[in-house]
């Protein structure tokens, strides 16, 4: 859905929805000349981010879109929960928050900045910061914990 929305919301995208931005901020001819080297975003940007999030899909949906639906639907069930869990890789889902946390980056850098969203920039999570810095440290730490919670570790 948010790529969706990045599709249908192009023209705020682009250089010109960039300079009316700033001009809120600086001079009409600082933003004219602040916007001419930036990203223009063209729908074969939004189809090489959904790419990279079918990518993801693939991963998500038949493991961790599982213990999301466990949890949502059967709260007593912990029987199920332990072999579902079981399938989980930390580490895997370390790359999974990595890639949602830069996918939200980039976009927020190119509306903000018109900067070019690809490549996403590269986020590790290793180990978690004492104090989060970013919502994906937080949410990190957080499954983590949860996560660990629930085998006992």
């Amino acid at each position: 859905m948010l790529l969706k929305a990045v599709e249908q919301n192009l023209p705020e995208l682009d250089r010109e929805a960039l300079r009316k931005r700033k001009e809120e901020f600086i001079t009409p001819a600082q933003a004219a000349d602040y916007v001419k080297e930036k990203h223009d975003t063209a729908i074969d940007d939004v189809r090489e981010l959904r790419k990279q999030v079918r990518e993801w899909r693939k991963i998500y949906e038949p493991v961790y879109g599982e213990v999301r639906d466990h949890l949502a639907h059967n709260k007593g069930a912990k029987d199920e929960l332990d072999a579902l869990l079981a399938r989980t890789n930390i580490d895997e889902m370390k790359r999974m928050f990595a890639f949602l946390h830069g996918l939200h980056e980039a976009l927020i850098e190119l509306y903000v900045n018109g900067r070019n969203p690809l490549p996403l920039p590269d986020v590790t999570f290793n180990p978690p910061p004492a104090r989060p810095r970013h919502p994906g440290d937080k949410a990190y730490a957080e499954a983590q914990a949860s996560l660990l919670s629930m085998v006992g570790e």
